[in-house]
């Protein structure tokens, strides 16, 4: 016997086929990191963005990093107006390179963003060496990875970024501006002398090293010097002859360095 459907259950079947159609062609709310390259000594901007940021009512994860790569600063440019440094972000281990966000949208009536937003900013001095790396990643330590909405937990795609720290395109290098504030050498070039002015945050025991274009040391000294502003006298009898070299100065905090360029008289 055959079967005749009415046009009621027609109406039915084919509303049911779009509603499963148009589930299949939903896209996954994506939280992304992009790739970097980054110069050392520099203050960066890592901004996390959002794709499918649909009717959001709550989420919380943790994002990590290598902090001898990066130094964290602050937390800024919240792209959800509710967003506050002191209220979403559980702060206690940035130093250790992990960083915790949690948010619930109060009003429940859903959060949406457009493709490409920026969620919220960390800001970072890049304190690694030249061809070091660090992802900017999620995890669930400290905070567990979930995303919510209406429905409730929801799939979603978190992608990390890549911080590539490069070689100074700039002759002068400093991976820690806030502990040391340097002046760049003057005269520069020079025949008889050149200063090196510098301020320290916190007393430091220091290693001077001036160095040839291919790396040798051609001279070091070691000194204690307190808080506060000094000067150092680099006169032409730290240098054997004419040329190109480099000056590092050291602690356990901070690595400050600058070409400097010895002509004869």
């Amino acid at each position: 016997m055959k079967k005749y459907y009415t046009g009621k259950f027609f109406l039915l079947s084919l509303l049911s086929f779009f509603i499963s159609f148009d589930a299949s062609l939903a896209q996954t709310t994506s939280l992304f990191f992009e790739n970097q390259d980054v110069e050392p000594g520099t203050m960066v901007d890592v901004d996390l963005k959002v794709s499918a940021f649909q009717d959001m009512l709550g989420m919380q994860f943790s994002v990590n990093w290598d902090p001898n790569v990066l130094d964290f600063q602050n937390v800024e440019n919240f792209g959800i107006d509710d967003i506050t440094k002191e209220a979403n972000f559980g702060l206690d281990s940035v130093g250790a390179g992990r960083l915790g966000f949690l948010w619930i949208d109060n009003s429940l009536s859903g959060v949406a963003l457009v493709d490409s937003s920026v969620l919220f900013s960390i800001k970072f001095i890049v304190i690694g060496d030249p061809n070091s790396a660090t992802s900017v990643s999620f995890s669930n330590i400290p905070t567990l990875i979930e995303l919510s909405d209406e429905n409730g937990v929801i799939e979603s795609e978190m992608v990390s970024g890549t911080l590539n720290v490069t070689e100074p395109n700039a002759t002068f290098f400093n991976n820690a501006p806030d502990q040391i504030k340097v002046i760049d050498c003057y005269p520069n070039p020079f025949s008889a002398f050149t200063t090196l002015d510098f301020e320290m945050a916190h007393g430091n025991q220091l290693t001077l090293s001036i160095k040839d274009a291919k790396g040798k040391v051609v001279q070091e000294r070691h000194e204690y010097f307190p808080a506060g502003k000094h000067k150092i006298i680099l006169n032409k009898d730290s240098f054997p002859s004419a040329g190109i070299y480099f000056y590092e100065l050291v602690s356990r905090e901070f690595k400050v360095s600058q070409k400097i360029i010895h002509i004869s008289n």
